[in-house]
């Protein structure tokens, strides 16, 4: 980070080499930017890929990611991301805790950007995470994800949100059901 003033902990610093920026979001312990051509860049915890940089290591600075330069809006959850494009597909990357890469159970994550099936004509993204209380509200519990988008049409499509332990209805939300 480059601060612009002198900081302390928690005060505001403005990030290096990003100075194009045209929307941010915020996941639970990585950001990523839209930039004004399309393309996306994030930085921070990188365990699962959520940056999209086709690794898994720790950013402190902007990363590219990997073949994504049409964004049109951009969604970060805990430890996954995910765009629209302009071709109206979107993409996700990082962790598919709960299904929300709409992937396989068997893929526990993808360090790129990998195309959702069955989505067309995105306009906007948005993406989500709960625990949900044990009886006692002492512990978190089961982890419950969901990543959804409006299409041209006024239509929203949503997917993950199963627990991972409760494979039943495999790649259908709880919001379909």
């Amino acid at each position: 980070y480059e601060p612009t003033r002198p900081a302390g902990p928690g005060a505001p610093s403005r990030v290096r080499g990003i100075t194009d920026a045209v929307q941010v979001a915020a996941g639970d312990a990585h950001t990523c930017v839209r930039r004004t051509g399309g393309q996306v860049a994030c930085w921070g915890y990188n365990e699962h890929g959520a940056l999209g940089d086709g690794t898994t290591a720790l950013r402190l600075v902007p990363v590219a990611v990997q073949g994504l330069g049409d964004a049109i809006d951009i969604s970060a959850g805990r430890q996954h991301t995910c765009a629209a494009r302009a071709n109206g597909r979107v993409v996700c990357w990082g962790s598919n805790d709960a299904g929300v890469l709409a992937a396989e159970p068997w893929l526990p994550q993808t360090t790129v950007p990998r195309e959702i099936p069955g989505v067309q004509n995105a306009v906007a993204i948005s993406t989500t995470l709960v625990y949900e209380p044990e009886p006692t509200d002492d512990a978190p519990g089961p982890l419950r994800a969901q990543t959804c988008t409006v299409d041209r049409q006024g239509h929203v499509w949503c997917w993950g949100a199963r627990r991972p332990l409760d494979p039943s209805n495999p790649g259908e939300s709880e919001a379909a059901r």
